[in-house]
């Protein structure tokens, strides 16, 4: 879940509530609607900067991304086909200099992970080999997230299940690292703390990297497990007032607040349902979405 500069407006998908659907929310009026986006299954969603996201349409026969503003998204600022050999950038190009470049597309049996580079109009396919060939279930394993940090030679990418980030060198196009997160085997969704530093979450666990030397400098695990020992996860998370960060507990019904080094827990609120995705405005709005559902509630630190 994503918001502008003001975080009064959000945008998200949740497949398998949303479909090929953008869900809008305005916290001010507290009215939510669907925008539909032709010819996708469904889609993800990547924060940029300055009130910027960009939009993979996945299922789309054209396999295309597109970037738009939060405060009007039905607009196609910039586009890229990754079928169209002839003229795949559409728009303005310097727009993806502001958006991650990196991302994992899948349309039925094909997947891809590719790098768009706006500088020289081009598109490259990342080896998958590491993957395709390697020591993973290809039935229930998949790639999950991926980021490019500033300044950095590499990817790096998350699998499903799996507790190791996988780097990749984007200028030789292939396999160069890999990063041990929690052990905890879930499906890590990443995020740039700052430019030496990543955010990753691993099942119940948040981790905090350096990415120069790739290794986890804190990790604490953000859920206990149920009455009958059966672990549980955490949902996602979000930057907060202060630096913090904010953690959805579907399985606790809350949300809390941590502090986005440590760890440490310093608020928490509790909201209906199942908490998955979250977002908090700078005055502390916390927006939530429930996992099975995607009902929309608000509350407050």
């Amino acid at each position: 879940m994503i918001s502008d500069s003001s975080a009064r407006v959000l945008v998200d998908n949740m497949g398998w509530v949303d479909k090929g659907a953008l869900w809008l929310y305005d916290a001010d009026t507290r009215r939510e609607r669907l925008l539909a986006i032709d010819g996708c299954e469904y889609l993800t969603i990547r924060a940029g900067a300055d009130g910027l996201f960009r939009l993979t349409h996945h299922g789309s026969p054209e396999q295309s991304v597109s970037i738009r503003h939060v405060a009007n998204p039905q607009q196609v600022l910039a586009s890229v086909s990754l079928e169209d050999a002839k003229r795949p950038f559409k728009g303005d190009v310097s727009l993806w200099g502001k958006v991650e470049t990196a991302l994992i597309f899948r349309t039925g049996s094909t997947l891809r992970l590719v790098r768009i580079n706006a500088d020289t109009l081009s598109i490259l396919d990342l080896d998958l080999r590491w993957f395709k060939e390697g020591p993973y279930d290809l039935l229930y394993q998949g790639l999950v997230d991926c980021l490019t940090p500033p300044h950095a030679n590499f990817i790096v990418v998350s699998v499903q299940r799996s507790s190791k980030l996988v780097l990749l060198d984007h200028v030789d196009n292939r396999k160069c690292g890999h990063i041990d997160l929690a052990g905890r085997g879930g499906n890590p969704s990443l995020r740039l703390k700052s430019h030496a530093e990543l955010l990753a979450s691993d099942y119940d666990t948040m981790c905090r990297v350096d990415l120069n030397n790739a290794t986890v400098i804190a990790k604490a695990r953000l859920q206990e497990s149920g009455p009958s020992g059966t672990r549980s996860f955490i949902g996602d998370y979000a930057p907060a007032m202060r630096n913090t960060i904010a953690v959805a507990r579907p399985f606790s019904g809350d949300v809390i607040l941590v502090d986005a080094a440590t760890f440490a827990r310093v608020g928490q609120v509790v909201v209906p349902g199942q908490p998955l995705r979250v977002a908090v405005t700078p005055d502390g709005d916390v927006i939530t979405r429930d996992w099975k559902s995607g009902t929309v509630s608000q509350a407050r630190f």
